[in-house]
């Protein structure tokens, strides 16, 4: 598709590409900070909004950096730990079984986290329960 050029065209763009509308109320104090932080970046207040949520849910979920690197550190000792305990509980621990887990964890770690996240968002929280409120060690 063509880039829209008249103000007609780019409604339409907008319609085709951006079909729903999202709706919200702030507080006085709150939409002055946001228009405040729009007008510093030259944009408007929608698209600021509009700007942020994106990133938000391209970006690990609204996590900074060091949180994102915290959080896949963290899901690699999961996995190190739990698929040691795999091989332990079925007595197949030795050195060439412990290389490949920490192959494995050292060429997937991103993946890995990614999973874990994806998971979680899905089960609405960061852990996902069974009945016996035991925390689900699946990897």
């Amino acid at each position: 598709m063509s880039t829209p050029k008249t103000s007609e065209q780019k409604a339409e763009f907008k319609k085709d590409n951006q079909p729903h509308v999202i709706s919200y109320r702030l507080t006085e104090e709150d939409y002055r900070e946001t228009e405040t932080l729009a007008g510093v970046q030259g944009i408007s207040v929608n698209e600021l909004c509009r700007k942020t949520l994106v990133a938000w849910l391209q970006e690990g979920r609204g996590m900074t950096l060091n949180e994102r690197l915290i959080y896949e550190e963290i899901a690699r000792l999961r996995f190190v730990t739990g698929q040691c305990f795999k091989l332990l509980a079925s007595d197949e621990l030795d050195k060439e079984s412990w290389e490949k887990v920490l192959e494995v964890e050292g060429k997937k770690g991103k993946e890995i986290a990614d999973n874990l996240l994806r998971r979680a968002m899905a089960s609405g929280g960061a852990r996902n329960t069974n009945k016996g409120g035991e925390e689900d060690g699946e990897e």
